[in-house]
């Protein structure tokens, strides 16, 4: 017989593929995003798009389409190629940020027939992709949206319901929402899709926008599923968002694994993660934390829900709720809901230690 797995048949399953929206110009999570793509903002040490591609994988989706653009194309590229995924590549190169159902079209030649999966590189949830996968395949649907409830809807695609909880219409940013219900950047399509993208006309905003599309297939008596998240979703494109996805992701950690030296009158409260050749001196250290490789912290307390880089300095300093990057420099103050970019100096006077929080992006300094 076939053997089955997650209700799937191997066929069925594999002939899904993935695609991962990469481009954009990030303007939302500057000035961080003037060095870095929006998708390689760090969560607990690890780029956002590891996140999107772990999904992929554990859904056993193996084929993946990346659409870059021409300024983030190299550092995406080198990004995932630090992790030896057992996973099939291609990268295609979207020539200007024209919207979704441009990029959706950009990658078309490269989705051939298969029914796939396109998910926002700098988008974060907490639900398996595979449950939704398996919903999909099995009713023939056109598309499968996600949906999550949202405090402001008028920044997202919107859906709009009847009595009967059936979708009518999605309208894109409107300045008057007529519902809470977003759409979350995770859709599963049909390559009928393509058709439909290729019927629209550029928004208001100068884009091809994926909610026009879906409303061409909504028009059209597309077999269309809406499904609510049940877990937590986040679009990191804004400092507070990449902070809270660096609080969920450390809430869920459960690994406790010390790599380096820990001396003098120091504690550590898990779970926390330590790389090798860190030194912890004289220090409390309060999980979760995620505290990278040949890092110092001396006379300091860290914690909650913070991540820090490789090759950082933390000293007589309080730290919590906060995200630093690689060979930050932190002396004498108290930082709280903060992202320090790379190589960030940020120092106090010495005695009396002043609360801050601060978004800097890389090579920064500041002096108190």
């Amino acid at each position: 017989g076939i053997q089955r797995l997650n209700n799937f048949t191997m066929n069925q399953k594999f002939m899904f593929k993935g695609l991962i929206l990469a481009g954009g110009r990030g303007t939302r999570l500057r000035p961080l995003t003037h060095t870095i793509p929006k998708q390689l903002a760090p969560v607990a040490n690890r780029p956002i798009i590891h996140y999107v591609i772990e999904q992929f994988d554990d859904a056993g989706i193996k084929e993946i389409v990346v659409i870059v653009s021409p300024e983030t194309n190299e550092r995406i590229q080198s990004a995932i190629s630090s992790v030896p995924w057992n996973l099939n590549f291609t990268f295609v190169i979207q020539s200007e940020p024209l919207g979704l159902a441009h990029a959706l079209l950009t990658a078309e030649t490269h989705l051939k027939d298969s029914p796939f999966v396109m998910y926002l590189g700098d988008n974060l949830m907490e639900d398996a992709l595979s449950e939704y996968l398996n919903e999909f395949s099995s009713n023939q649907y056109d598309a499968l949206l996600l949906t999550t409830q949202v405090p402001e809807p008028s920044k997202f695609g919107v859906l709009v319901f009847d009595k009967e909880n059936n979708l009518i219409d999605l309208v894109e940013k409107p300045e008057i929402p007529p519902s809470n219900w977003a759409l979350v950047g995770v859709y599963f399509f049909t390559p009928r899709i393509f058709d439909f993208a290729k019927r629209i006309k550029p928004s208001r905003r100068g884009e091809y926008e994926i909610t026009d599309t879906i409303k061409e297939l909504l028009k059209n008596n597309g077999k269309i599923k809406v499904s609510k998240l049940k877990g937590w979703w986040l679009d990191t494109g804004k400092k507070d968002d990449l902070l809270i996805a660096n609080m969920n992701v450390l809430k869920s950690m459960t690994e406790h694994k010390i790599d380096g030296i820990v001396s003098g009158d120091s504690g550590i409260h898990p779970p926390a993660t330590v790389g090798k050749y860190t030194r912890i001196e004289n220090s409390k250290i309060v999980g979760p934390v995620n505290i990278g490789k040949n890092v110092v912290i001396k006379q300091s307390v860290v914690g909650p829900f913070v991540s820090i880089g490789d090759d950082s300095f933390i000293e007589d300093s309080e730290i919590d709720r906060c995200v630093l990057l690689n060979k930050v420099f932190v002396r004498s103050v108290n930082l709280s809901n903060s992202i320090l970019g790379h190589r960030t100096k940020v120092r106090g006077s010495g005695s009396n230690k002043i609360n801050i929080q601060v978004f800097i992006s890389d090579d920064s300094e500041i002096k108190l």
